[in-house]
């Protein structure tokens, strides 16, 4: 009984080690294959999807900067509708790793601020302020945005933390003199 216990143990190691099966071992469009491929992948099948990325995608990043630069003009124009529709635009279309991406995400908290809708422009500077990897400058910016966020909706404490942070990460800040709930009345 044991002979034959150890007699069908190997019959069975024996038969999964066998190849499934002869197949065609051409591949698509009558193109050889390299010996090696030809068995190793026997049993797999080919699929030719022909993808090419849309042509928005292979947009310059040099014409990306420049519609960036022209948004943030037109921000700054006062021309805050045409601007946030440009960031909007942008955003969907830039890297997420990129500092450009991190500028939009900016740019765009202060698009929610222009129309007084200030949960949406909390949220996204939060999510600023929790990136990975934040450039310093938009780190400060953000904080010191968000600070008079809350200063406008009399949430001091919140704001004074902010401001806080700001002074000790960055001492020599160019926007310490804004981090305050005082600064936003004058």
């Amino acid at each position: 009984m044991k002979n034959f216990t150890y007699f069908l143990l190997s019959l069975l190691i024996f038969a999964a080690c066998t190849p499934v099966g002869a197949r065609n071992q051409s591949s698509p469009k009558g193109k050889s294959l390299p010996v090696e491929t030809k068995n190793r992948f026997s049993d797999t099948t080919f699929i030719d999807i022909n993808y090419s990325p849309p042509k928005e995608m292979t947009k310059s990043v040099q014409a990306m900067n420049d519609e960036l630069k022209q948004a943030i003009d037109l921000y700054h124009d006062g021309k805050v509708n045409e601007a946030c529709e440009i960031f909007a635009r942008l955003l969907t279309n830039t890297n997420k790793q990129a500092k450009d991406y991190q500028i939009l995400l900016y740019y765009s908290s202060e698009c929610y601020i222009a129309k007084n809708m200030f949960e949406p422009a909390k949220k996204l500077l939060t999510d600023i302020l929790s990136l990975d990897e934040l450039f310093d400058d938009i780190k400060e910016k953000s904080l010191v945005r968000l600070g008079q966020v809350y200063c406008i909706e009399n949430k001091k404490t919140e704001a004074d933390r902010l401001f806080r942070q700001l002074r000790r990460e960055y001492p020599k800040s160019k926007y310490i003199k804004l981090a305050d709930c005082d600064a936003i009345k004058k």
